[in-house]
């Protein structure tokens, strides 16, 4: 027996479908990524571990693609999404960047707004979207370095700090995260934009 569905179909279903299928590549090119990057020298035994870990996509890791899909509308969101998380140190290095700028602006007392985000710079964006944050979070600890006097050749300890460095536990340029990602959603667009030689649409 055949049931026969009566009604209109529904407008948004092929528009839902879509995003769930582009989602889904979203999601399958993460998982590529993460078992090739986690397993890369690894035993037999120990990769296999690792494929079978990485077999399905956590949940708010889903939820966080379907989040950047809206950062994204109107792009070719796997190709921009697929360039991020395989080009992950140079996004970092990106973020980083824009991390400093708003740190000195911050520093310099400007406030940035709304409007200011939106037409100026991606630098500006990041800046606004980290308006509430505490940028001293950003900042790598501080370490006790050597430093030398040149002219009476005594070496004193200093101490040092700055911005996030490559031994930060969060601040990672060996494999993405999607945390980061989804904060930074328009610094991988500009990075996909600029490497295509299309203006940035931001």
């Amino acid at each position: 027996m055949a049931l026969l569905r009566v009604g209109a179909p529904d407008p948004d279903a092929a528009r839902k479908a879509e995003e769930k299928h582009v989602a889904n590549i979203m999601a399958k090119t993460f998982r590529t990524v993460m078992t090739k990057i986690e397993s890369a020298g690894l035993p037999e035994a120990e990769r296999a571990q690792v494929v079978a870990r990485w077999k399905v996509l956590p949940r708010e890791d889903y939820g966080r693609i379907r989040g950047m899909m809206e950062d994204w509308r109107g792009m070719p969101q796997a190709e921009v999404f697929h360039h991020a998380v395989t080009n992950w140190p140079e996004f970092m290095d990106r973020v980083k960047a824009d991390l400093d700028v708003a740190w000195h602006l911050r520093q310099a007392g400007v406030v940035v707004g709304l409007a200011e985000a939106l037409e100026g710079s991606h630098e500006l964006m990041t800046a606004y979207l980290l308006r509430d944050a505490d940028l001293l979070q950003y900042q790598r600890v501080a370490k006790r370095v050597k430093v030398k006097d040149p002219r009476t050749g005594i070496t004193r300890i200093e101490r040092k700090a700055g911005l996030p460095g490559r031994t930060h536990n969060w601040w990672t340029w060996r494999k993405p995260h999607l945390s980061l990602l989804r904060r930074y959603a328009h610094v991988a667009l500009r990075m996909y934009l600029e490497n295509r030689g299309l203006p940035d649409a931001a």
